[in-house]
Parts: structure tokens; sequence; C-alpha cells
């Protein structure tokens, strides 16, 4: 076999260009898939195996009614599954929770997470510093300890030793640091600053679902068992308590399926299937170089056939060099992942750990075994073909008639056929995703989002204890927003819709229709608004008012719902006027006082759903968003807003921004997965073209005999260039059939990620087969040349 490689690597080094062509197209594959594989295992994979084990499970509600999915469960129903499980162990929680943290430099609002007793056993996580929550730590008045995370202890506490037993405040309640959590502890966000426990409280409302679960499988136990026990357990818990509970389901799943939602997951599904038409392209074309390369040496195997050479030796000679091929394709392909990856890494938003920037040995393994693999299929395959002929032909003609050279072009077309159709379905697939970012950001929200500036800010607990306190500070801070310089408008969201969310989400009872069971109830999304909150963001409205200063705590309860509500429930006459309770709101009746036009959702794909806006000072809540428009750009106003809350609250943590980069970064992600699909596209096309030259100059190589015959008999230059160019375009046309099918298949089932186009859309696709044909057309422009250019009198010496 050393001899077989020396021979090989001798036989190559003859000819550097196609070596170093083949070893690029390769790696060029290879590479792609090394690479996406890099991304998605470090964005996703390994940050869950990372912290949860092979027998975790996560576990989530849906409610098919209401069209819910992966929600978090409640309080309640997740100590209800700690009891009634016979399937888990380590059932574990946490939910999130926002602070200020005073006395420490300047005061800071921080994200952190309640969780239960067990949380930091089932996630692996070690200490820096003391020691984990106990169970009688998690007991109602017992509560007030706090794990902080590395980065918090080093950024606030300068990397203390003695942190451990000192006491911190925490929206004005004092909590003693017990512990601090390791470098690389980070679940459940990057966002995670601290960690306090969450207290085990059953009075909890069942309806809050607000608790993120997860536990782990007991030995000897499958996900299926622990599926069928959860669904068994919410029908208990949906008889028992069907005003909360009818109609939900709770599922127990693989953490990649409860916590990666499933557009995410159907992105990575589609990426992994681009890059590996990407490989499979680049391997074709590999095999259509490593074909005319064999054909060529038919008359070379013949004679060392002839002189006694075994069969096999030469096959093993054919491995050797496609193994100088594989090799280098591999190392090639692990240094593209290596800085392509860390690249793609850091252009997602994510909220896991992405693992230090190491080459991952099963990516060298992974790019190591398609290269062997793809060299050894489209390699050996043509070699073993040219084998088999009528050697002794081959011996006399040369191997210009060898027997091979109809059968290697229709293999070297079938190949062409593939990597045309691969690269139409990429192209145009790339083309929808390119469409949906753009009408993404041209769309119309609902609002007018142009100079709009955010302030999220907090009544802090420690100051303002009550809802009536919560109320007057916000008004106050409002109107001292909207009188500062360069503001038109300003006024308070519990949530900013559309750019925030979508709000709470309650079920109704409409009055004067029939009362439903809990779970078939209709239900709406509610956020509470400030006095002139449609006209700040210049939400149109369509019939009645808004909310104005009239609606006071002491005023008759109202809301203004959208166009969407108004249709859905009370589809045959005028809404307002008409009644509902919401459930999540009280027993009051709520009047409607208006209708104002569809907001779009959080999530920007799915249709618009009920919603109402009520009343800010009859729904106080802690935290909210004071928007503002301003009469210029928003980043010279800002400044100005900044100052306005420092002077009424000094020790107010509030975020500053706009609402144009907090929609820039909702499409962030996009963006980026537009670039990777139209990256593979382009380079999909660019192989394809390469691809096509390829086989054309080999078609034309075989076939000058017969070209100088035509010639010699009469045909002109331009019947040449038709033989060529036809000969090309009858396989970019079958190309063009099979990938369209391909890519209305890949966009059909990847529907979801689009919007506003169609999946069939004959614009995108038109365009993709008109690049597909521009290449095509220069592809076959020289190798046609070059058969025209012909002398047909030395073409036919040499036959």
């Amino acid at each position: 076999m050393v001899e077989d490689l020396r021979l090989g690597f001798r036989h190559l080094r003859r000819t550097p260009g196609f070596w170093v062509v083949c070893v690029l197209i390769l790696a060029l594959g290879v590479g792609a898939n090394a690479t996406m594989y890099t991304t998605i295992r470090g964005l996703i994979f390994a940050p869950l195996e990372a912290v949860l084990s092979d027998r975790a499970v996560v576990l989530t509600a849906s409610n098919p009614g209401q069209g819910r999915s992966q929600t978090p469960l409640s309080l309640p129903d997740l100590l209800d599954l700690g009891e009634r499980t016979a399937t888990l162990e380590k059932l574990s929680g946490y939910q999130w929770t926002t602070v200020t943290l005073t006395g420490v430099k300047e005061a800071e609002r921080m994200h952190g997470a309640q969780v239960s007793a067990c949380f930091f056993e089932l996630t692996g996580a070690s200490m820096s510093l003391g020691r984990p929550f106990t169970v009688d730590e998690s007991r109602p008045g017992r509560s007030q300890v706090i794990v902080l995370t590395d980065g918090l202890w080093k950024r606030k506490f300068a990397a203390d030793p003695g942190i451990i037993g000192r006491t911190i405040q925490l929206d004005g309640v004092s909590h003693t640091v017990i512990g601090v959590a390791a470098p690389r502890v980070w679940f459940p966000s990057t966002e995670t600053q601290f960690y306090t426990p969450l207290v085990p409280d059953p009075g909890a409302p069942r309806a809050r679902r607000t608790v993120r679960a997860f536990a782990q499988l007991k030995p000897g136990i499958f996900l299926g068992q622990a599926n069928q026990e959860a669904a068994s357990i919410a029908g208990q818990l949906s008889a028992q308590f069907p005003d909360t509970n009818a109609g939900w389901q709770i599922q127990a799943s693989t953490p990649y399926e409860g916590m990666i939602t499933e557009n995410d997951r159907l992105a990575v599904k589609l990426i992994f299937l681009v890059t590996a038409g990407v490989l499979l392209i680049a391997c074709a074309n590999l095999a259509n170089l490593l074909l005319a390369r064999a054909v060529s040496r038919t008359r070379e195997m013949a004679v060392r056939l002839a002189l006694g050479a075994d069969r096999w030796r030469l096959i093993r000679l054919s491995l050797a060099e496609t193994l100088w091929i594989a090799i280098p394709a591999a190392g090639v392909a692990v240094l593209v992942s290596y800085w392509a990856g860390d690249l793609l890494l850091h252009s997602f938003n994510s909220t896991m750990s992405p693992p230090d920037r190491l080459v991952d040995l099963r990516v060298v393994m992974f790019a190591m075994l398609v290269a062997l693999a793809s060299t050894l299929l489209f390699g050996l395959t043509p070699a073993l073909r040219v084998l088999k002929p009528q050697l002794a032909a081959a011996l006399v003609e040369g191997g210009t008639r060898a027997g091979t050279g109809r059968w290697s072009r229709r293999l070297a077309g079938v190949f062409v056929v593939v990597q045309v159709a691969l690269a139409l379905a990429a192209l145009g697939f790339g083309g929808l995703l390119l469409r949906t970012v753009a009408n993404l950001h041209r769309m119309n929200p609902g609002f007018q989002t142009a100079n709009m500036a955010m302030v999220v800010a907090r009544a802090e607990l420690w100051k303002h204890r009550t809802p009536a306190q919560y109320r007057a500070y916000f008004e106050e801070l409002v109107r001292q927003v909207a009188a500062a310089p360069g503001v038109e408008a300003a006024a308070a969201f519990s949530v900013v819709p559309q750019v925030q969310g979508d709000g709470a989400l309650t079920t109704l009872v409409l009055d004067g229709q029939p009362v439903t069971a809990a779970g078939e109830r209709p239900s709406a999304t509610y956020i509470a608004v400030t006095a002139g909150a449609l006209e700040t963001l210049r939400v149109r409205v369509l019939a009645g008012r808004g909310i104005t200063v009239s609606d006071t705590e002491s005023s008759p309860r109202v809301a203004v719902i959208n166009q969407t509500m108004a249709r859905r429930y009370w589809p045959a006459g005028d809404p307002i006027g008409k009644r509902f309770r919401a459930e999540m709101l009280g027993q009051d009746w709520i009047t409607v006082a208006g209708v104002f036009a569809d907001v779009k959702p959080a999530v920007l794909v799915r249709p618009s759903s009920p919603q109402f806006f009520i009343a800010y000072a009859r729904q106080p809540v802690p935290e909210a968003t004071v928007v503002a428009r301003t009469k210029g750009d928003v980043e010279a106003v800002l400044p100005d807003i900044q100052r306005v809350v420092r002077t009424f609250d000094p020790e107010q943590p509030a975020l500053f921004t706009s609402i144009d980069i907090e929609n820039y970064r909702d499409l962030r992600g996009g963006r980026t997965l537009v670039g990777i699909q139209t990256a593979f596209g382009l380079l999909a096309l660019a192989l394809s073209g390469v691809g096509l030259f390829a086989l054309l100059s080999y078609s034309v190589r075989q076939r000058m005999g017969e070209i100088g015959i035509r010639v010699a008999l009469g045909a002109g230059r331009a019947d040449v260039l038709a033989l060529v160019f036809g000969y090309g375009f009858r396989l970019v046309a079958a190309g063009f059939g099979f990938g369209l099918v391909v890519g209305l298949l890949m966009a059909k089932a990847a529907s979801s990620l689009l919007y506003e186009v169609s999946a069939a859309d004959p614009l995108t696709y038109g365009v993709s087969a008109a690049m597909l044909a521009v290449v095509a057309l220069l592809a076959c422009l020289l190798p046609a040349r070059a058969a025209a250019r012909a002398d047909p009198a030395a073409v036919l010496r040499v036959l």
C-alpha cells in the first residue's frame, strides 16, 4: 500500500492543476458541511449536552384549542406532577425574574432565574465558591439566599473571595450570598446573572403558566412511557381543575424538541439539506473530473494490463490517488470550519452559551469521513468502469473509441443534471427567504416605527409597594418624558406590541353568548397602556376611541380591541358597547370602547390574533416601557430623555433604546440565515458552472473525431456551435425540471418560514433560472469555440 501511495502521489504531481482543482472542489463541499455542523452544534446541541444528561426531558404544556404549544407549566401543576409521577426523578423548574441590585456602585437591573432546589444537581452546575440551595432554603421565609454567576461576581464584586455570607440588596430585600457558580455555568440563558430559590407555593394561580420544567427519566424508563404518564396526569388535572386546566395537555420531550422552537428546528433541517446539496454538487464535479481523467488514461491502463499488471493493483492505485485528494481536502475543510464556524456562531442571536473556540474532534472526523466517502464513491466508480471495456481496442485505437466514451458522457451528464437541479433548488429557496426578509423589513407593523424611543423602566418595589404607587410613578414618568426637548408624545405600555410581545393571554366570557367549558373559551392577549398610547404609536382607530385620561382607577373598565378580535367575536354587528370578562382580570365586565387596526404579532410570520388594550390605571404593573415619539432622529433626542429619567429617579436602571434597534435585533438571525442560504446558492451556482464546463470540455475532446468528420462533410461553424450548445442546454433544461420540483418541495415544507411570498413564486424561480442560464451560457462558450475552431484536417489525421 505504501508503494501505491507513492505512485499515486507521483501521478498527481505530474498534473498539479488537476490535483489542486479536485482538492478545492471537494474542500468547498466538505467545508460547507463541516462549518454548518460546527455552527449548529455550537449554537444548539453542545450547550444542551453540557448541562442536560442523556436521560433529561423537558416538560411543556399545550392547548390545541387556543393554538398554544411549548408553553411553560404553572407552579401548582409542576408540584402535582412531581407528587404523582412514577417515571421521572429530580423534577425541577425555573422561571425568569428581574430585580434591581442596589448598594453596589450604580443601581443595576438584572435578569435571573428562580430555580428549584435540585436545579444545580440536574444541570451538573458546579460552584467556584460556596454551595447551591438546599430544599429547606426553598421554603417560604427561608428563601432570601442567592447564588451569583461568575460574570456578576467579577463585574460587580471584583471577584471578592469573601463574598460568601455577604448580604446584598435585591428590590430592597436583603439576600445572603451562599455561592458563586463556575465560569461556564449559564443555563437557562446567557443573560442569567443570579439564581434564587423557587418557592413551592401550591396556592399560586394555576392559570399563570410561567415555570419551565425539566426532569430526568428514571432508570429503565423510556421517553414514550414518560409522555403517556404526563398525558394521564394532565387529564387528571383537567378533570380536577376544569376552570384553569380544561383543554391543557402536558408533554415530555427531548431537550432539543422542548427548548427549540418548531421553526428553528425546521431552519436547522433546511440548512443541513442545502449544505448536503452543495456537497453533492461538489462530489458530482469531482466525479466528472476523475471520470475524464480515468477515460484519458484508458490506453495507459491497457498497457499496464498487457504487461501483466493485476487489475486489483490498478484499483489500489486509483484508491491511493483518491486518498491524496481526500486527505488535503479534509484538512482544508477543517480550517474553513474553524474560521467560518466561529464567525457564524457570533452572527446568530442565541441565549445559549457556545463552546470555546476549539476545533471539535468530531468535526475533524466528520470532515475526514465525508471526504473519504465522497472520493471513494465518486472516484472509484469511474475507475472501475474504465477497467472493464475491451482494452485490446484501447491499445489499437489509442483510447479514443475504447467503448467508454458514450457511457462516461452519459454518467457525466447525469452528474451535471443533478448539479443544475440542486443549484436551482438552492437558489430558488434562497430567493424566497431573501424576499421574506425584505418583506418583513418593509412590512407595515400597524404603527409608525421611525423616531420612536423606548425606555424600559421599573417602579422599584422597595419604594413603590402598591398598585396605586406603580400608577403614580409611571404616570409622572410619562408626563416628564413627554415634556423632554424633542419629544412629541409619550405613553407607557406593559408590553410594547409586536416589539416586546403580544401581551398576556387570557380566556374570555362574552356577554350574551353561551358560556362554554374553560378549555373551549375564546381567548385574547391584552396590554395595559396609559392615555394616548394609540396616538403615540400612530395606530389607526377604526371605530370609537382609544384609552384616554378619563379612564382612571375609579371609572368603568373599558378596552380597545383590535380588528381581528372584533371580526372573530362580533362578526355580525358593531362591537362598540359590547362586554366581556377576562379570566386574568377578575370578574368585572369590560366594555369595548374602540377598535384599532391590527398590529403585527411578535412572531411576524403568524397571522394576527385577538388582542385588546386596557387602561394602565386599572391594571398597573411595576415594570413597563415608556415609548416616546421624537420630532427628529432618536439618537439626537435620547440623551435628553436619559437626563430627564435620571433626574426624575436617580436610582432608575432604565434601558434606553429605540424600536428600530429592537426590530433589527429581531431580524438579525433571519438575515444571517438568508446570508447563509444565499452564499450556498451562489456556491452551488458556481460549482454547477464548473461542472458543466468540465463536462463539455471533456465531451468536445471525446467527440473531436465526430466533429472533424462533420466539418469535412460541410458542417459550418454555426452547426458546431449549435451541437455543443444544444448538448449543454439539454442537460440544463433537464436540471431545471428536476430542480423546480425539488425547490417547490423544499419551499412547501418550509412555508411557515415564508412571509408574503408564495412557495411557488414564479418571479423568484424565474430569476434563479435566468442566473443559471447565464452561467450555463458562459460554461458552454469556451468548449463550443474550441470545437468550432478545430482544424478538421488535423483532427482526421489523428484518427
